[in-house]
């Protein structure tokens, strides 16, 4: 009988830091031997360590580097309209309605990374000058648009990313590993279950504060 495949996503941590949610990873897969996984990592560089010796039952491991540029492998069907439905996601974000992933998950296909089109593009260059001019209309252009560009392009990293193909997709946090999931089971119609330890916007805030990038 085929063993059922599910794919853990992580970011920054197993296998290649140790802590309390790797070590948490690293007991649940060794507790389920007929289980196998799937590891798809979310990393901030290249050719990492690994802190662990990886369980039998670790069938596979993808990493994807956060601040890497990847050449597109696929194209959406329109991206005029992706860029629309782009622009209205951040209208969504604004308001009190709750945000359509759903759609934006669907119309990016996997291995499409829209880098150049989301500032390039008329509707990318007007969805970032009208941000500016409306949210922060004292605060430098040139520094607004290059944390807009970092923020986004690390975003549209994990939106291209293709995932493993598995049973299930459990994200062991919100956040990137969170998107992956959630673009998984939109595109591949399968079950999605997240795991929140509680320290990942907490973690995220600190970085927020601490960056040169963002001001204020």
């Amino acid at each position: 009988m085929k063993k059922p495949k599910v794919c853990i996503i992580l970011e920054g941590s197993y296998p290649f830091i140790t802590g309390g949610v790797s070590a948490w990873t690293h007991d649940l897969i060794i507790n389920l031997p007929d289980i196998d996984f799937v590891l798809f990592t979310i990393s901030p560089e290249e050719d990492m360590a690994l802190r662990y010796e990886l369980p039998e039952n670790v069938v596979e491991h993808s990493d994807i580097v956060l601040s890497k540029h990847y050449d597109s492998t696929s194209k959406p069907a329109s991206k005029k309209k992706l860029m629309k439905a782009i622009k209205q996601l951040h209208a969504m974000f604004q308001s009190e309605n709750p945000a359509d992933f759903k759609s934006i998950a669907k119309i990016i296909p996997e291995g499409f990374f829209m880098y150049d089109d989301a500032v390039k593009s008329d509707t990318g260059w007007e969805l970032i000058t009208e941000a500016n001019q409306k949210h922060n209309p004292s605060y430098p252009f040139t520094d607004y648009y290059w944390a807009w560009k970092s923020a986004h392009d690390m975003l549209f990293t994990i939106l291209g990313a293709a995932a493993p193909e598995a049973d299930i997709y459990h994200a062991i946090s919100t956040g990137y590993a969170g998107i992956i999931a959630s673009a998984a089971k939109v595109r591949k119609n399968k079950p999605f279950i997240l795991t929140e330890h509680g320290l990942y916007h907490k973690e995220r805030e600190m970085e927020i504060r601490k960056s040169n990038l963002i001001k204020g």
